[in-house]
């Protein structure tokens, strides 16, 4: 069973990845992806080069990651894969984040919501709303931040999941940043608005006057 094998790999290649070993992560990865094209199995293909990315960019190796997303983003449009395609046009605009380019990953992260929302995946709604967050930190936008940051929490109390570490280091590193900008006032006041927004109400926030993709 090939799929069963490169999925195997690609968990392996996750274990490794948690403890931060990207160097191993990686080798279980390129695995992965290898007996995927060789089996031509498009929805293994995508997880391994999304996988190859992520670990990419840990490294540092902004080009690269690029590389591997822009592979997967072909590979899930091909498969038609909105889940995968909302989750990498979140890791695309976290990336532009790093290369100090907020535009792009307004871009980016407008269009993963643009997926996300209408087809009520909610996990990757809140990723992208997250991005959006800390492309307003970058902006030195921090209570627009702070509200979408208190809507996101508020979303995921009451939906009920988990945000990964590749989101909430950013999410904990945004909220902090926003935190050192605004008064205490002007903090309590951004949260207190975010608490109160539902999700379209945070997304109509997170995309007013940013262009999409």
């Amino acid at each position: 069973d090939k799929r069963g094998t490169t999925i195997a790999l690609n968990n392996v290649g996750n274990i490794f990845y948690v403890k931060d070993d990207f160097q191993t992560a990686r080798t279980y990865y390129e695995e992965s992806l290898a007996l995927a094209r060789e089996a031509g199995d498009r929805y293994t293909m995508s997880l391994a080069l999304s996988s190859l990315g992520i670990t990419a960019f840990q490294q540092g190796k902004f080009d690269e990651a690029g590389v591997y997303y822009q592979d997967s983003l072909k590979v899930n449009e091909e498969l038609g894969d909105k889940v995968g395609l909302s989750l990498v046009h979140c890791y695309l605009g976290l990336l532009a984040l790093a290369q100090n380019q907020p535009g792009a990953a307004h871009k980016a992260f407008h269009a993963g919501l643009d997926i996300a929302y209408p087809s009520d995946i909610k996990l990757y709604t809140a990723y992208n709303l997250i991005g959006q967050a800390c492309a307003f930190v970058a902006e030195e936008r921090p209570a627009r931040a702070v509200q979408l940051l208190s809507a996101v929490a508020a979303y995921s109390q009451e939906v009920g999941f988990k945000i990964e570490p590749e989101l909430q280091r950013p999410y904990d590193q945004a909220l902090s940043s926003s935190k050192e900008k605004l008064s205490t006032e002007a903090f309590q006041e951004a949260w207190k608005i975010g608490q109160k927004m539902d999700v379209k109400s945070a997304i109509q926030l997170a995309l007013e006057g940013v262009a999409p993709q």
